[in-house]
């Protein structure tokens, strides 16, 4: 499962410069324009997506391996489990302890490793168990969990427009994914694009 798009990410990898943010998401993540909206926010750090359309959370740890750790990264975004809801009573536990594996394996090599973790878009009563069970698992975990389904986070056309203007004229800084963790979440999963 996933070899192909995971022999098309080590290739890619080969190209990549270490140290920046990687997403690791599911479903429609794998067609996140991270090139584009790294210019159009004027994102500093470089961001590589590694997402799998039917990505799991029990899948994590070998797409990590695989395909992200090489790359070092200073930052991991995790948007894992809109694939994990079907079935979720039955599977809650493996789940967390899925997920909480894969946080340590991320760690594994560097202590200071940023990790984000996006929340399960869907309007479900099981999405919303996933998000309060990701909310509680970064929260012991020290990592940052940024719930954009609770208001609306989406960024509108017109401040993407007036960020843009500002940042080129230089009054606002661009957006650094050290500092910035939330910000970068909502815009890789809000921005309409």
């Amino acid at each position: 499962m996933f070899e192909q798009e995971i022999t098309r990410y080590q290739k890619l990898n080969r190209l990549a410069e270490s140290n920046g943010v990687v997403i690791i998401g599911s479903g429609t993540d794998a067609s996140i324009p991270v090139g584009e909206l790294k210019q159009a926010f004027y994102l500093k750090d470089n961001i590589y997506n590694r997402s799998f359309a039917s990505l799991k959370a029990s899948d994590g740890i070998k797409v990590y391996n695989s395909c992200v750790e090489e790359l070092c990264p200073d930052t991991v975004i995790l948007h894992i489990g809109e694939n994990d809801t079907e079935n979720f009573d039955e599977h809650k536990k493996e789940f967390e302890i899925s997920y909480r594996n894969l946080i340590n394996d991320i760690r594994s090599s560097n202590k200071k490793r940023q990790i984000g973790i996006g929340p399960v878009k869907n309007v479900s009563s099981t999405a919303a168990e996933i998000n309060g069970l990701l909310k509680n698992i970064a929260k012991a975990e020290n990592c940052i969990f940024e719930d954009i389904t609770t208001k609306n986070p989406g960024i509108s056309h017109e401040d993407r427009e007036t960020l843009s203007m500002l940042c080129s004229l230089g009054f606002v800084s661009p957006l650094k994914a050290k500092h910035h963790i939330g910000n970068l979440v909502r815009v890789l999963f809000c921005s309409g694009i």
